[in-house]
């Protein structure tokens, strides 16, 4: 059974009690709501935005966020393998720690997101400073 978010703007959510996991949130728009260790595995995404979110330890595996815009989020630690991050935004946002080995990653803006030594990329340090990425220990 999918869940069918499109167009819905969430603001300022908590929605812990939400399920995400294989849901479709198409060109949704979510800002300063919190994600904190959701499962969103599957979660179908494609054309969303997302401002100032929280979705440290979030679950995303085999997600399909193609075109997605995460602006300003922290991804903390999330889960990224295995995600569709084709032509994705991920200005400005902590990936700190966050793995995104195997995920599919086709012009994808990482304009200054942090990154640090516990953060699996798909490509090199040289190649993520390159790209624009900062890296940062978590300390901070």
């Amino acid at each position: 059974m999918w869940l069918l978010l499109a167009f819905l703007p969430l603001l300022n959510a908590d929605p812990s009690n939400v399920i995400w996991r294989e849901r479709i949130f198409r060109k949704g728009e979510c800002r300063d709501s919190q994600y904190i260790g959701a499962d969103m595995r599957g979660l179908v995404a494609e054309r969303s935005h997302w401002r100032s979110c929280r979705l440290d330890g979030a679950d995303l595996r085999g997600a399909k966020l193609g075109r997605a815009r995460f602006i300003d989020c922290s991804l903390r630690g999330a889960d990224l393998r295995f995600a569709f991050l084709s032509h994705t935004s991920f200005e400005g946002s902590d990936l700190r720690g966050a793995n995104l080995l195997d995920s599919v990653i086709a012009q994808t803006n990482f304009h200054k997101a942090l990154f640090d030594g516990q953060s699996r990329l798909p490509f090199s340090e040289s190649e993520a400073l390159k790209r624009g990425m900062i890296k940062r220990e978590k300390s901070n």
